[in-house]
């Protein structure tokens, strides 16, 4: 739950920060594909859907794909990991509004500890 004390907005006429219920759950059925959904419900608006796939195509090659319901959109993307350094590529389509493209890029600081 997010904003559980459904807090003010300080020096505002009473306007409250968004509260939401999310819950999601993931499952990996082999090494090459993980399945994620959730439900995202903001207690002023209708409760939102999203549903993903991450397809593993070579050892640090990813395919991504999903969608999400109420507002409808679909998701494609791309990323790739090579050692400490992680790049996405990831393109949205909503019929309203059209296509979003969106790029990042990961360091992971490596811990000291040897597993």
């Amino acid at each position: 739950m997010i904003n559980l004390t459904q807090s003010k907005i300080k020096g505002s006429d009473g306007e409250r920060l968004p509260t939401k219920l999310v819950v999601g759950f993931g499952y990996r059925p082999s090494d090459k594909i993980f399945l994620a959904t959730e439900i995202e419900k903001d207690i002023d608006y209708k409760a939102t859907w999203k549903s993903g796939l991450e397809y593993s195509i070579y050892k640090k090659v990813f395919f991504r794909t999903g969608f999400n319901y109420n507002p409808n959109a679909a998701y494609f993307g791309l990323g790739v990991q090579k050692r400490s350094l992680k790049f996405d590529y990831a393109i949205r389509f909503i019929q309203i509004i059209g296509s979003a493209h969106q790029v990042s890029a990961v360091y992971l600081i490596p811990s000291k500890v040897k597993k």
